[in-house]
């Protein structure tokens, strides 16, 4: 049982419910996330953005750059408390500024 919402759900259920009234539409328009990440999973570059305080009780964003299929560091960034988005984009591009970026695979 997990809880959503407050309410208890029994993922059992919902797995006979979804076999038995989800069917999906054939002919769609792509490849779903699944195949798409599949394929994808050598070229893919995750980012985690997360507060932090340091001792001296200063508040700090870190930002990290992982390469998803390697599970290496690519690079991080880190930014006093006030964001915006230029300091977002300058702490993106100093992650990965000595990476090559990943080649993304033609999907059709």
């Amino acid at each position: 049982m997990s809880s959503a919402f407050g309410i208890e759900i029994n993922k059992d259920v919902v797995r006979r419910i979804l076999i038995r009234c989800y069917r999906p539409v054939a002919g769609d328009d792509g490849p779903s996330w699944l195949t798409v990440i599949g394929h994808a999973k050598d070229s893919l570059w995750s980012v985690d953005f997360f507060p932090c305080d340091s001792i001296l009780l200063k508040s700090y964003w870190i930002m990290i750059v992982m390469d998803v299929f390697t599970r290496r560091i690519v690079g991080f960034g880190v930014a006093p408390a006030d964001l915006n988005g230029p300091v977002v984009c300058r702490m993106f591009n100093h992650a990965i500024a000595k990476q090559t970026p990943p080649k993304y695979p033609f999907l059709r």
